[in-house]
């Protein structure tokens, strides 16, 4: 089930589910943004709501988090 969700992400959301992962909270910093290849800030913001609509990541307290921990523990595992 959650190889075939994240197989259908592109690498930049898939770069923004690493950085959420490592609990960057800028996203759309320069460093962030340079570090996890997450492109221009148009790109970050519709990456987020493509993320959020696919019941991957909320927003939790200010925080990106992933919805499901098992999820989470899952793509650490595979995707580093």
């Amino acid at each position: 089930m959650f190889l075939n969700d994240t197989e259908t992400l592109a690498a930049s959301q898939i770069e923004m589910l690493r950085a959420i992962k490592d609990g960057v909270l800028q996203l759309s910093s320069t460093e962030t943004r340079t570090k996890y290849h997450l492109g221009n800030p148009n790109t970050i913001s519709k990456n987020k709501k493509v993320l959020q609509n696919k019941d991957i990541v909320e927003v939790k307290g200010g925080k990106m988090v992933f919805v499901d921990p098992i999820y989470r523990l899952w793509f650490e595992r595979e995707y580093g």
